[in-house]
């Protein structure tokens, strides 16, 4: 092997070029463009369902409250630690909305803000109404 070309292989082995680096890293943020619009209304049902999950929760343990105590909870902290653990909190990490007694005749009204964290809104979601069909 001759000297010219071991210099040339050696050359040839650095590394990446800066070009080559950059068309890497633009593909990679192309892809989790992708992936953001992709995944994003995958996760938004997700919060969704966590949501409603915990608030059908939070609606058993005010009727046990209710039950035992022959009144409404003040708060939803005065459920806790007797008749839930601890009060969860939405999908989005904010509280619940929760007074007593409720609006529309309802013996309480607990919602969560939903997404856009703005009440009222379209993204709302009420303990009495969330499981029904949407009006279309």
């Amino acid at each position: 092997m001759n000297h010219r070309s071991y210099h040339n292989q050696r050359r040839a082995r650095r590394g990446f070029s800066l070009l080559e680096l950059t068309l890497v890293i633009l593909i990679i943020g192309v892809l989790m463009g992708v992936a953001a619009v992709a995944f994003g209304p995958a996760l938004l049902r997700g919060r969704t369902t966590g949501t409603k999950a915990s608030m059908t929760t939070i609606k058993r343990a005010i009727q046990e409250f209710q039950g035992v105590n022959n009144r409404y909870p003040a708060s939803l902290a005065e459920l806790a630690p007797n008749f839930i653990e601890t009060v969860p909190k939405d999908g989005w990490d904010r509280e619940f909305a929760y007074v007593t007694p409720g609006e529309q005749g309802r013996p309480f009204t607990l919602i969560s803000l939903g997404e856009d964290g703005v009440y009222p809104s379209a993204d709302d979601i009420d303990v009495w109404t969330m499981n029904e069909e949407p009006v279309q």
